[in-house]
């Protein structure tokens, strides 16, 4: 009975995902009056498939940052493994709301071929996912500061945004000095007590996993080039998402944006994106996108009204790239 509770559950939120992702673009692409086939006739299929190649160059890197992870944990998943687990969180991200989701499927996968360090295989999953934020926050701080110009010219909801994804840049900074200094840390005074609280009201087996988990972060204290590396290539995922705007801006022949405006844009869509309420955030990246775009042009050129249909027609090209590589990941 519970297990049929939770199948209902996981349905009806997957569906209302995926009908708030629709009515997103819907309204996205009637508000700026667009016409799909008018847009399509005269674009560049070159540059059409360096956006759709760019997104798969994106995978490869995250499979890569993965397996370098695992590595340290002592799992030795192939690297046609580790492909595989990656593709189906992929596909999973397009199966359920949440740009995370996919993460739950693989950790479900990977205990299976784990036997002996569970916790730790489950970790780099995690793991990858905040290093993968870092990533996005430390090439988002870089976009800001090279777009304060525009950012400062436009509306509260910007600028707020703007500040938060700076803010969590400098969360990343505090991560990575939690790893180095954890034993520091834990020797606070405040820090034992909450330790103390908190250990008192949660179960045994999970006050177990959490020590497991503390253990397996210690492995990567000893490993600080492996978590640098996958830093490095967290930063190069989120460059090649913005090459990928890039060209689909190229590909619908868009003249009045510069690789900055695109870059920004991204990295914005991408940090919203990841509530987890559309599937791998589609409809939420388009609208931003869009809406950026929009303002991007409008700030530079003064023309909105006869750039609406390409910049609502951009996001569109990286929705198709993550349907296409997503729904590989389930064959």
């Amino acid at each position: 009975m519970k297990k049929k509770r939770i199948y209902i559950i996981n349905i009806a939120r997957s569906s209302i995902g995926i009908i708030l992702a629709g009515l997103l673009i819907y309204f996205t692409t009637k508000k700026a009056d667009l016409n799909i086939l008018e847009e399509i006739q005269d674009i560049n299929f070159y540059w059409l498939f360096i956006a759709f190649f760019a997104y798969g160059i994106v995978l490869i890197i995250t499979m890569f940052r993965w397996h370098s992870l695992l590595k340290v944990q002592g799992v030795n998943l192939s690297a046609k493994e580790t492909c595989r687990l990656t593709m189906i969180g992929v596909f999973f991200n397009l199966a359920i709301p949440g740009a995370v989701s996919g993460d739950f499927i693989k950790m479900a996968y990977i205990t299976k071929h784990t036997q002996k360090n569970k916790a730790g295989a489950i970790l780099t999953i995690m793991l990858d996912r905040i290093i993968g934020l870092v990533g996005l926050f430390s090439i988002a701080l870089i976009a800001i500061i090279c777009s304060l110009d525009f950012i400062r010219s436009q509306t509260s909801d910007i600028k707020i945004t703007a500040a938060i994804i700076a803010a969590g840049s400098l969360m990343g900074i505090i991560f990575f000095l939690a790893v180095e200094y954890k034993n520091t840390f834990l020797k606070l005074r405040w820090i034992k007590i909450f330790l103390n609280f908190t250990s008192r009201f949660l179960p045994e087996k999970i006050n177990m996993v959490i020590i497991k988990f503390s253990k397996s972060i210690d492995l990567y204290k000893n490993q600080k080039k492996v978590l640098v590396k996958a830093l490095l290539l967290s930063m190069a995922v989120h460059t090649t998402l913005s090459f990928s705007l890039y060209s689909a801006g190229k590909a619908l022949k868009e003249a009045d944006l510069s690789i900055k405006d695109y870059a920004l844009t991204t990295q914005v869509s991408n940090a919203i994106s990841a509530i987890p309420v559309m599937p791998a955030g589609i409809g939420l990246r388009d609208a931003v996108t869009q809406h950026l775009l929009e303002a991007a042009i409008k700030y530079r050129t003064n023309k909105t009204l006869q750039n609406k249909q390409k910049t609502a027609a951009i996001p569109l090209i990286i929705t198709f790239s993550i349907l296409i590589w997503g729904l590989l990941g389930g064959i």
